[in-house]
């Protein structure tokens, strides 16, 4: 991942929501995915302290990720834009 110029390694924590068949006959996958940035890795140190002696920004950002796949159709087979 690239943050502000900085490239780091991210561990995602990945979960496979399912799988279905589309109306085109596609299958479709759903991930969720989630992972803990320290945001000083990347260089991003500002902060200001409140009153109370707190931190107005986390040192730690949550990063979730939500994807859907699309299984590229088998050789021979339509499975293309309609008119195709």
């Amino acid at each position: 991942l690239t943050l502000a110029g900085t490239t780091n390694a991210v561990e995602l924590e990945a979960v496979h929501r399912g799988t279905v068949v589309d109306p085109r006959g596609a299958a479709r996958s759903v991930f969720s995915a989630t992972a803990t940035l320290e945001r000083e890795a990347w260089g991003l140190t500002w902060n200001v302290t409140l009153p109370d002696g707190s931190l107005l920004v986390s040192p730690d950002v949550r990063l979730e990720v939500e994807l859907e796949t699309v299984r590229a159709p088998e050789a021979g087979t339509d499975g293309g834009e309609p008119g195709s």
